[in-house]
């Protein structure tokens, strides 16, 4: 079990480092060719591209401006030109060369790591305990894998991000999460759950996804300056996290007369 968890942390640290190199790399580039305002933070903007693609929710910038596409256009989009909505604090925006740069990409392959990683301690643990439950798991993790194949490989948005698919793997990964502390209750000849790792990890696991599950849930919907403000709390619970897995490699497994649970 602890070296999934292991696999987990050393997979989510190699994303961030993917990340922080990804954003210094365009997707994308061009000229602003026209700009007009369509309210205080959103402007429709005229583009004419001259390599890579765009995509909503890609950061977008020049010497004088940055924002976010909010929307593309497709009604008004031809071969080499797209109209965007973008979303920005600035007030005026002139023609300019512009860059685009996206880290959705790196986001959208570490969730299916950590999907898959994250179902496979609960396969792990359901396995010695409940057929029932490992097998449930096991179609969980293939689901759950497919549906993200044929999204962002088959569809091709690898470059978007599904704030429906990633919320639905959360209330998957917390509903685990509480069949096996139910599990646990249900073992007399376990009265002392927190002193295995596994209690650790999972518990881990539960608190970094219940508390940041409203803002991956709505993270489309915020503004610029409001993902500044919510992403300090993914970075609260993200240390949480990783503190409850370190107290996990610090407990020494105890075995447990096996006792299955199965339905």
């Amino acid at each position: 079990m602890k070296w999934v968890c292991l696999l987990l942390i050393i997979s989510n640290f190699s994303f961030d480092l993917l990340s922080s190199v990804e954003s210094k790399q365009p997707i994308a580039a061009g000229d602003i060719i026209s700009a007009k305002n369509d309210s205080n933070d959103s402007k429709t903007i005229l583009l004419n591209i001259s390599s890579g693609s765009l995509y909503e929710g890609v950061f977008i910038r020049t010497d004088s401006f940055y924002g976010t596409i909010k929307k593309i256009m497709p009604e008004h989009t031809r071969k080499g030109q797209a109209t965007i909505e973008v979303e920005t604090a600035s007030q005026n925006i002139s023609p300019a060369h512009f860059e685009a740069f996206s880290t959705l990409n790196i986001l959208n392959i570490s969730l299916l790591a950590e999907l898959i990683l994250t179902f496979l301690i609960f396969y792990l643990n359901f396995k010695h305990q409940s057929k029932w439950w490992s097998r449930i798991t096991l179609i969980a993790i293939f689901l759950a894998s497919l549906i993200w194949i044929a999204r962002n490989i088959f569809v091709g948005n690898l470059y978007t991000y599904s704030s429906v698919y990633n919320g639905s793997i959360t209330i998957l990964i917390i509903f685990f999460a509480l069949v096996f502390f139910y599990q646990q209750l249900k073992r007399p000849d376990n009265p002392f759950v927190y002193a295995s790792p596994v209690f650790w990890i999972i518990s881990a696991i539960l608190i970094y996804k219940a508390g940041t599950f409203f803002l991956f849930l709505y993270g489309n919907t915020l503004e610029q300056s409001e993902k500044e403000n919510f992403f300090i709390i993914n970075s609260f619970f993200y240390i949480v996290e990783n503190v409850l897995f370190a107290v996990a490699f610090l407990i020494r497994s105890k075995k447990l007369s096996p006792k299955k649970i199965d339905r």
